[in-house]
């Protein structure tokens, strides 16, 4: 059967509630009425929207409140073929009945023990679920008061038990024995602890939005602090590595500028110092090789003061002979004539350069080192 509606001017009586098939609970309510209905703003602010009683009573919309689902509380979406099976806890009756002042009347079947216990316990307010058409022109209504606009038609979805119903204490389910209700007189003081306790949610959510923007506010400052802490750490620790490679660049480079004779004289005296030293079952001393080391370090000392020089790899002969040629000798005579040309206080010994075995790997130095 189609949804219909009649108007009943005499009573504002809503029946008992009685249990119907199935276990269904079979209760009277309201659930809306003309006037003013007020909204919050996502900023805050209130909207002052009205619903005249033409539009709330013009067939094209109250004809979708019947057959309507029942559902306990408002779901997050619009109830569908998909999900009534989840969200439904009864049915609107078919009949609606217009009551004194305008109020819709409307009969409900509450099929589910969880909304017979909601209602039983005290949650017995109705709003409804709807598409509206809006016009946003304001004005005044004689009767209502100042608007910001007027809902020119609904598509009811649904009609929820809620604790709290936008359009009044009124708009209830009767579930005492028959409840009088006076639409005519009633005068809608809920409607302002309802919007104030929604302005008090609104200002206590700003509030905490706005110390949350502080804290993030003051979190972000401080990991710039410490970003930039970091920063200067690190650019501290990349100079002093700068300072660190250029002092090791520097030892670097004075080790470089060592003659290759001198690095090869510091081996040297190491090396003689430890063949000075008494071996465990030897404690003779090898005093060619001591003669010879001596001869090398006199003659490297006269080149080294004639700003002569040799190769690498020259025997004391070859130094001798540089330094003969630094003093304009042309011929070397015999070892005496070196021996007091060269001045040198030890007896020159050429062993190596001769090619008498000696026991180094090296013409220069007795320890193939050099």
């Amino acid at each position: 059967m189609d949804p219909i509606f009649r108007t009943d001017r005499v009573s504002a009586n809503l029946s008992t509630p009685v249990e119907g098939p199935a276990g269904a609970l079979l209760v009277e309510g309201f659930a809306a009425r003309p006037g003013i209905y007020v909204y919050m703003n996502a900023d805050g602010t209130t909207r002052r929207e009205l619903v005249p009683r033409d539009a709330l009573w013009s067939a094209d919309s109250i004809l979708t409140l019947g057959r309507a689902p029942l559902t306990l509380d408002h779901p997050g979406d619009l109830v569908t073929e998909d999900n009534v099976g989840s969200l439904s806890v009864g049915d609107v009756s078919g009949e609606i009945i217009e009551g004194p002042g305008g109020f819709v009347r409307v009969k409900l079947a509450v099929r589910t023990r969880e909304a017979k216990d909601a209602l039983q316990s005290g949650k017995v307010e109705l709003s409804p679920g709807y598409l509206v058409t809006l016009d946003e022109t304001a004005g005044t209504d004689p009767e209502f008061g100042d608007y910001d606009a007027v809902q020119t038609g609904r598509d009811y979805n649904h009609l929820a038990i809620v604790d709290r119903a936008r359009g009044g204490t009124q708009m209830r389910v009767a579930m005492d024995s028959a409840q009088m209700i006076d639409p005519i007189t009633f005068e809608d003081n809920s409607m302002d602890e309802e919007i104030e306790e929604e302005v008090n949610e609104g200002a206590e959510e700003e509030e905490e939005a706005k110390d949350s923007e502080e804290e993030e506010e003051e979190e972000a400052k401080d990991s710039e602090e410490e970003e930039e802490e970091e920063e200067e750490e690190e650019e501290e620790e990349a100079k002093d590595s700068e300072e660190e490679e250029e002092e090791e660049e520097e030892e670097a480079a004075k080790a470089d500028s060592i003659p290759q004779w001198a690095t090869s004289l510091i081996e040297d005296v190491a090396a003689i110092k430890t063949a000075l030293q008494p071996k465990k079952n030897d404690s003779r001393i090898d005093t060619d090789r001591i003669a010879w080391y001596n001869d090398r370090v006199g003659l490297q000392a006269r080149l080294d003061a004639l700003s002569g020089d040799v190769a690498d790899d020259a025997t004391n002969l070859d130094m001798a002979k540089a330094i003969l040629k630094e003093l304009d000798i042309a011929s070397i005579p015999d070892a005496a004539a070196i021996q007091t040309a060269l001045k040198v206080p030890t007896n020159l010994s050429f062993a190596a350069d001769a090619g008498e075995d000696t026991g180094f790997s090296s013409a220069k130095s007795p320890y193939g080192q050099g």
